[in-house]
């Protein structure tokens, strides 16, 4: 299983949109993997989590064809995770000789929501709208897409919804997506224990950078994460060589890719950039 980091930023992107803060110039200024776009993580070459409006741009500068993408994992509506009117793209006069004709969308009910309400305003010719298919997900759900196993969680963010992160199994392998939640609930170590997966590769929301807002927090800094990983290592409901790492960094969390690099080394826990790619 190959995992790819297309984007590693939160909403605002790092520089941000708009922003002339310290951090955001201190990012410009180094350039390369402290330039962060929106997140997004491609597995193998045919399944997404989250649909950022940086997707194109991911297309244009990793040389992707997106037309094999079939599975596509939401994890909450928000726009820097979900901008649905790139969908009314996939088909048509937009998109010729695709190598998947059909997308499979794995997702809370919010962001079906969100997808109807685009398409009613502006709206998706019928070949394009068809060939989507919806799978509401509950947390602590599952579901097959081709021969991928998915497991949904209960993240800790965007209350208004019941948002998700994911655990993907193929074969022998899994990878668990963690951006977007703040410290696990309990019910999500007790749901990993349940499925039995011990995943190969973990990443982990760190927006927050050197900030704290504790356990009750709707994203993680670096203190959460730290305590995360060592509960995870604790309690066995990880391998002995799992592979850690965080990403989804907001210029608010101040940390340089260096700065996060030395962070982190001591925990064994790597730092995900913009273009990433590994192999499980």
């Amino acid at each position: 299983m190959k995992v790819r980091f297309l984007g590693t930023a939160a909403a605002e992107g790092w520089p941000a949109v708009f922003c002339n803060c310290e951090n955001c110039k201190k990012a410009a200024a180094l350039g390369g993997k402290n330039v962060r776009t929106r997140s997004q993580i491609l597995v193998n070459d045919d399944l997404l989590i989250d649909l950022p409006p940086d997707t194109y741009l991911h297309k244009l500068a990793y040389g992707l064809d997106l037309s094999k993408v079939h599975t596509l994992l939401v994890t909450h509506s928000h726009m820097d995770h979900f901008y649905p009117m790139e969908l009314s793209m996939r088909g048509s006069c937009y998109a010729h000789d695709m190598q998947s004709p059909f997308l499979d969308v794995f997702c809370d009910e919010k962001v079906k929501e969100s997808f109807l309400l685009s398409s009613g305003f502006e709206k998706f010719g019928d070949e394009v709208y068809n060939a989507i298919r919806w799978h509401v997900m509950p947390q602590f759900g599952s579901a097959r897409s081709g021969d991928y196993e998915i497991y949904a969680f209960k993240a800790r963010h965007a209350f208004q919804e019941k948002a998700l992160f994911f655990l993907i199994r193929q074969g022998e392998k899994a990878f668990m997506q963690c951006n977007d939640t703040g410290y696990f609930y309990e019910e999500n170590f007790a749901f990993l224990e349940k499925i039995g997966i011990k995943p190969d590769f973990v990443a982990l929301d760190c927006t927050n950078g050197k900030l704290s807002f504790g356990k009750e927090g709707t994203h993680m800094g670096a203190a959460e994460c730290e305590e995360l990983v060592t509960r995870l290592r604790k309690d066995g409901l990880v391998k002995k060589d799992t592979v850690f790492a965080v990403t989804h960094f907001s210029h608010n969390g101040a940390l340089t890719h260096e700065e996060l690099e030395k962070h982190f080394a001591p925990l064994g826990v790597a730092v995900a950039y913009d273009g990433w790619e590994t192999e499980i």
